[in-house]
Formats: C-alpha cells, sequence, structure tokens
C-alpha cells in the first residue's frame, strides 16, 4: 500500500499540474485577447488601413449604431458628438472689428477706433500655414484661434491623443482630412470633424534674423533696446535721434549703411520706398497715416502698418482744455495788458464758466475719450460723433492702447452719439448747439475740408469754439478765417493749419480771437516712452502670432 499510495501520490501530482497549466494557458489567450480589442486599432493592430481615419470613423459609426444618443454638449468628461466630415459646423470665431473715427496728429490723432481685442485667454500654440491669410472676407476683422483648435499638426510628429474633457482637443492627426481631430475617451477611440483652420495673424516669427531702425526725436534708450535683443537674440537695433542736432535730420540725410537690410521701420517720417525695400513691419510713432496713402509700401498688402494711438490723448486733452479755458477767461487780453502794464477794466470782459456747456467731440476716439474725460470733470455736458454706430454698451467699449486713468474706456461719457460717414450726418451733429467742437477726425479723400463755410454756419447759431488738433486740410482756411472776422464763431485754437508752416503772410495770423501754435499739442516728455511700450507689445504679438495693436486698415487708413 505504501508504494502504491506513492505511485498513486505522484500520478496525481502530475494531473494537478497539467490542469493549472491548462487553466493557466487559457486565461492567457482570454487575456491577450480582451487586450486586444480594449486597445483598439493603435495596440491590436498595425497595418495602414487599421490606422487609418477612415478606419477609426467606420469603426464609431457601426459601434454608435447600437449605443445610446450621446451625452448633451458641454457634459463634463465627455468628447464632443460625432460630425460628418460633410456636415461640419463651424466653431464662432472670436473677432474684432476696427471701425470709426478719430483724428491724427504729426505725433499721434487716430481715428475714433473701437477695438475689441480678441480672447488673450486662448493661447495660440499651432505653427501658422500662411502668414499671409490674416484677414477673411469681411472687412477689417481680424480672426482670432477658436478655443481648443491647434492650427495646424506637425505632420513630422506622433499623433497626439490625450484623453478628451468636454474642452480638450487632442492633436490633429497628420494624414486625416479635412482637419480631422482624434479624440481618445476610455475604451474606444473616435473621430471627430473640426472646422477647417481659421485664419491666423501673421506669425509667430523668431525676429532672430531681424534688422529694426527707429528714426526718434529722443535719445537712444538703452533699458528699452537691451530688453528686446534680450528677448530676441540674434535681433539688431539701430537707434537714430533725428534731432539731436537742434534741427530735423530727415531719411535722405541718414547714412546709406544704417538703412542696409532694414526689415522693421519704426518713426512718424517718411522715407522713400527704394531705402527701405525689405521692410515688412512699419510701426508709425504717430497716428495719422496721411503721408503714407501713395507710398509703395503702404500700398503692399503684405506689409503691415500700426499706429500709435494712445499715446497723445493726455497732453493733447490738456492743450485742447487749456487753450478753451484761456479763452473763456480773456487770458490773451489780460497778458497783453500786463506787457503793457496795464491794469485792465476787470468789467470789459464777462466769464463764462464750462458748468453746464456742452463739448461736441468729432471723432470719438483715443483723443476725444480724454477730452471728454477732462470736459466732464469741469461740469461740461459732452456729445460724441462717431463714423459707425454705437447702439449698445459693447460697441462704445474702446479696447485699444491707453494711458492708464484716463480717457473713456467703457465709452460711458457722452450724454447723445451721433454717427454717420456723410457731410448730412456731420451737419447733424454741428447743429446740436454746441460752445466747444473738437475736431478729431483722421485725414482722408472723404475729410478733407470737411468743414466749410455751410458748416460755419450752422455753428454760427451757437457761436460754437472751434479746436482744431487733427489735420489743418479738414478745414476750409478761407472759410474758418470768413468765419472769425464776421463773429460767426467766438474763436479758435489751431494746433494744425494748412499749409504748415503757416506763411508770415497768412491772414490766420491776425484773425480775431486765435490761439496758434506751431504742431505742438502732442508733445510730451512721456511721449517716446509710450510709443515704445506700444511697440515692444506689438513686437512681442507679432512673435507669438496674435493681433498687433492699432493695425492700421488700408481702406479707412486709420
Amino acid at each position: 500500500m505504501p508504494a502504491f499510495s506513492v505511485l498513486s501520490g505522484t500520478a496525481q501530482t502530475r494531473s494537478t499540474r497539467l490542469l493549472v497549466v491548462t487553466v493557466f494557458i487559457v486565461i492567457v489567450f482570454l487575456f491577450l485577447g480582451n487586450s486586444q480589442l480594449a486597445a483598439g486599432p493603435y495596440l491590436g493592430s498595425t497595418t495602414d488601413t487599421e490606422l487609418s481615419p477612415e478606419h477609426f470613423a467606420n469603426q464609431h459609426k457601426q459601434a454608435a449604431s447600437n449605443k445610446p444618443p450621446p451625452p448633451a454638449d458641454g457634459a463634463a468628461g465627455q468628447a464632443p458628438p460625432h460630425q460628418d466630415s460633410n456636415e461640419v459646423k463651424h466653431q464662432p470665431l472670436a473677432e474684432t472689428v476696427d471701425e470709426g473715427h478719430d483724428h491724427d496728429h504729426d505725433h499721434d490723432h487716430k481715428a475714433d477706433t473701437a477695438i475689441d481685442e480678441p480672447n488673450e485667454s486662448i493661447p495660440y500654440q499651432g505653427k501658422v500655414p500662411d502668414p499671409d491669410v490674416w484677414h477673411d472676407d469681411k472687412e477689417d476683422e481680424r480672426l482670432a484661434v477658436p478655443a481648443g483648435l491647434s492650427p495646424e499638426a506637425d505632420a513630422a510628429s506622433t499623433p497626439a491623443v490625450p484623453v478628451a474633457t468636454s474642452h480638450d482637443v487632442a492633436a490633429q492627426s497628420p494624414a486625416a482630412p479635412t482637419s480631422a481631430i482624434v479624440l481618445a475617451t476610455t475604451g474606444s477611440v473616435v473621430v471627430a470633424a473640426a472646422s477647417p483652420t481659421p485664419p491666423l495673424p501673421k506669425g509667430p516669427t523668431s525676429l532672430s534674423s531681424d534688422k529694426i531702425l527707429l528714426l526718434v526725436a529722443a535719445p537712444p534708450k538703452q533699458d528699452w533696446i537691451s530688453r528686446i535683443e534680450s528677448r530676441y537674440p540674434g535681433i539688431e537695433i539701430r537707434w537714430v535721434d533725428c534731432t539731436s542736432s537742434g534741427a530735423l535730420t530727415t531719411p535722405d540725410e541718414i547714412p546709406a549703411a544704417l538703412w542696409e537690410d532694414i526689415t522693421i521701420y519704426s518713426s512718424w517720417l517718411t522715407p522713400r520706398a527704394e531705402l527701405i525695400p525689405n521692410v515688412r513691419f512699419v510701426q508709425l510713432s504717430s497716428a495719422g497715416a496721411d503721408r503714407w496713402l501713395d507710398h509703395a509700401l503702404y500700398l503692399n498688402p503684405d506689409v503691415v502698418f500700426c499706429s500709435a494711438n494712445g499715446v497723445h490723448p493726455p497732453q493733447i486733452a490738456e492743450w485742447v482744455i487749456g487753450t478753451w479755458l484761456s479763452h473763456q477767461h480773456r487770458f490773451l487780453h489780460y497778458h497783453d495788458s500786463q506787457r503793457e502794464a496795464s491794469w485792465a477794466n476787470r468789467l470789459a470782459y464777462p466769464v463764462e464758466d464750462s458748468v453746464g456747456l456742452r463739448m461736441g467731440i468729432l471723432g470719438y476716439g483715443a483723443i476725444g475719450r480724454q477730452c471728454g474725460r477732462v470736459a466732464q470733470a469741469l461740469g461740461m455736458e459732452v456729445y460724441a460723433y462717431t463714423r459707425s454706430e454705437r447702439a449698445d454698451p459693447a460697441s462704445r467699449k474702446d479696447d485699444s492702447y491707453w494711458v492708464p486713468g484716463t480717457g473713456d474706456p467703457e465709452g460711458v461719457l457722452p450724454a447723445r452719439w451721433f454717427h454717420g460717414a456723410d457731410v448730412e450726418s456731420i451737419n447733424a451733429f454741428l447743429a446740436q448747439d454746441l460752445d466747444l467742437l473738437v475736431v478729431g477726425l483722421p485725414l482722408t479723400k472723404e475729410t478733407d475740408g470737411i468743414l466749410g463755410a455751410k458748416q460755419f454756419d450752422i455753428l454760427s447759431k451757437k457761436k460754437t469754439f472751434v479746436s482744431n488738433i487733427a489735420r489743418g486740410k479738414l478745414i476750409d482756411q478761407e472759410a474758418l478765417v470768413a468765419a472769425l472776422e464776421q463773429g460767426k464763431i467766438r474763436g479758435a485754437a489751431l494746433d494744425v493749419t494748412d499749409p504748415e508752416p503757416l506763411p508770415a503772410d497768412h491772414p490766420l495770423w491776425k484773425a480775431p480771437n486765435v490761439f496758434l501754435t506751431p504742431h505742438v499739442s502732442g508733445r510730451s516728455t512721456a511721449y517716446w516712452d509710450r510709443a515704445l511700450a506700444i511697440f515692444e507689445q506689438n513686437l512681442e504679438r507679432w512673435s507669438e502670432g496674435k493681433p498687433l495693436i492699432n493695425e492700421i486698415n488700408r481702406t479707412l487708413h486709420y
């Protein structure tokens, strides 16, 4: 029995081992089979057909017929429902529209512009398909990247398949047509057709090979230069102080070597086209582009132009209010008496303070908004005129560059808004019993001579005081002189004239109740710091492929 028992125990042990091995093999096969099914085509097979987007789509369609309807849009943790590639629903695009009016100054004056910046919380992280794809078909609309969309995947990289939530979108598959986007969910792979890649701002660009020429009226600011050179290694900056000699240095007087291979130019001066054939970006240090309208570079749509709108409002608003108060308080009269050592008759000139009077701003842009802010502080009522209608609070906002603590970025100061791009609309605005008219329009072919004899007849009802800080050609000079001499208007403050400089024998010099200054209202010790701040922000935005600040509309010219 013991011998048998030992033999029987050995046989039993072998049977047990065989059973265990058999069960183990079955478990392994079952495990591998389930793993292949769960892994999907990326792990279960490696054929080109199974890896193709078409295979994913077919697999998804087959599964969809046996599944309940997808959850509602926005459900947390769920991928968006599948869309057939022929029924793509375009996602809404954030957009900005430049429209309106304002004025220009030699060192500024942009048009009445309200710019809604695209959502900066949506960073662009893709590659730009074509630097020339920038505007869509609508006039002057900038397109921002929709949330979650990568504009272009790198064809050489492996398709990324992260776990998707309601807001996460994976990188595009390099083989997928119509910008197909692969979304990964637990246990399955689906394909969702995305909107075609939207137009993008120009960029991004490294700026490492760019050469910048700044032709400015200030000595080099080394901290700014060092900061730019540190941020963009390889960039070359050439700084020319065109007023260091005490007189203005013209572009033609600058050594030819400084113009060589320039790709970015910043100034208010206009060089000959042959000096800057390679320039692709012009950052004006003025808000007006009227000097460039017929320039070959400006006529090239591939060259970007931006203005310095927002640099001038504080100092120009002070000039406007200062000359207005000087007139109301008869400062010129009392100054003449002072020079003659004569104690003037205090009863000869009554003083009308500003409380309850009305300021009309023809061009409610950056400068106009600061004028309105200061005027309201004096107790004046503000009426605003813009090219386009601003019927709701959102349209009245101004998201362009502005000095903190100034202006009217929310557009809440005006008691009334007026708009229009025709003479009749402007005449209706001028007929609103204005005590002070601030002219802040850009100079274009449409606005040249916009204020003439008829307009002064309209203003004569209230004997409006006219302040022009935009461009001299906006006003018919002969009609202005006549209105002053005939008493149709109570006076004028002119920082700009036509022509400039004003000839010594011009009748404006001797016209009554006139303040004349040689185009200096935009001057300020803070001028170039502000202009360089805009330039620096635009270099950063361009390098990152974001919309630029104050980009000039080539149709409206501001």
